[in-house]
């Protein structure tokens, strides 16, 4: 295949995938609902170890480690539905070569893993099936209801902590309220109490922050710096000035999506590539504004799909600079571009061919 036919593949790919957006547009779906929240929360995470088992494996943004990378693929399986098709045969990749030991000592730091980052539940195949539906119906978090607490409910500490335990939070308002006493005893004040919320899928832990959350959004602290800030990529940062009432609240902090659609995407090809156990593409948006976590855990990685002819494509991005980073046939690359509202940025076709000394006349 030459150059010539090969930018005319991606040219076409381009204006196919630009044509199933548009026809997309006039497809009716079931209106995203709060009680899908749980099975996209679950499913992003379920992307998330996927990804970052893959990353470990291949040594694409993280240094590579296998031991490491069969962890994260024993959380990934054991996040999946149990009747899912082949799921027993997922680990055979992430094993080969390995010991005994070393299979045993991914293990143990899987259920390390899994308790840290609250990582215990599996999807059901309902679940699944729901993320599925909906995963993709990317503006509709804008208008769904959170079920947050009334103003003046959330006006009154006593009250707030009430309406916690009557929700089945009984354990954490009892947290709650022993945080708040503490610090009055100690007298560190200003105290603020709220919550965080993601009009999206990604984990609370993801969000950067000058206080500390719980698990679920919730806090109780010290605002020693008179200002709040809340950040997470992708997100419309929130910065809160807090006064010198002894006990206020907060919120509460709603981080909304910055400008987004399907029609804002990216496009392109990588050569060589002979599939997904052969090399590995992860795509992430640059975040000048934001503290990179030190976790990877807390790396959001978007969802990138790709071809066994090594076509990948991306939508629902927001507008902004981007990071491609690719392993494949033993290079590896990375390559910036920019996503502009409304456009799907076709790449140029990534030729690693020669780098991994390949014929470039050869099978494409």
């Amino acid at each position: 295949m030459t150059a010539r036919s090969v930018k005319k593949r991606l040219r076409q790919a381009a204006c196919g995938l630009l044509a199933l957006l548009l026809s997309s547009q006039g497809w009716s779906s079931p209106a995203l609902t709060a009680e899908d929240i749980p099975s996209l929360r679950r499913d992003y995470q379920l992307y998330q170890a996927w990804s970052l088992g893959r990353n470990y494996y291949f040594g694409t943004t993280l240094k590579k480690d296998r031991i490491m990378a069969l962890a994260w693929q024993l959380i990934y399986v054991s996040l999946l539905p149990e009747r899912y098709p082949d799921k027993n045969t997922l680990l055979s990749f992430y094993q080969q070569g390995l010991s005994s030991s070393q299979y045993a000592e991914a293990k143990s730091k899987a259920a390390l893993l899994k308790e840290k980052y609250h990582l215990t539940d599996a999807l059901s195949e309902a679940q699944l099936a729901i993320a599925y539906r909906v995963r993709d119906e990317v503006n509709a978090w804008d208008k769904l209801d959170l079920g947050l607490p009334p103003q003046a409910v959330s006006a009154h500490f006593n009250h707030w902590l009430q309406w916690l335990a009557e929700r089945g939070n009984r354990e954490l308002a009892l947290v709650l309220d022993e945080q708040a006493s503490r610090l009055n005893r100690e007298k560190k004040f200003p105290i603020v109490y709220g919550q965080v919320v993601i009009r999206g899928p990604e984990p609370l832990g993801m969000v950067q922050s000058n206080i500390s959350l719980s698990p679920e959004g919730y806090f109780v602290t010290q605002a020693a710096d008179h200002s709040l800030t809340f950040a997470l990529p992708g997100y419309q940062p929130v910065v809160i000035p807090v006064d010198n009432r002894s006990i206020q609240r907060v919120g509460p902090v709603v981080l909304k999506k910055r400008s987004h659609s399907q029609g804002t995407g990216v496009v392109g090809r990588v050569l060589p590539w002979r599939g997904l156990q052969y090399g590995n593409i992860v795509l992430t948006l640059d975040e000048i504004n934001t503290i990179k976590q030190s976790e990877p855990w807390y790396h959001p990685v978007i969802p990138l799909t790709v071809t066994p002819a090594g076509e990948f494509y991306a939508t629902g991005l927001v507008p902004g600079k981007y990071h491609l980073y690719i392993t494949t046939a033993g290079v590896s690359t990375a390559i910036h571009f920019t996503a502009k509202e409304g456009e799907i940025r076709g790449l140029s076709l990534i030729d690693l061919r020669a780098r991994a000394g390949e014929s470039k006349a050869g099978k494409a």
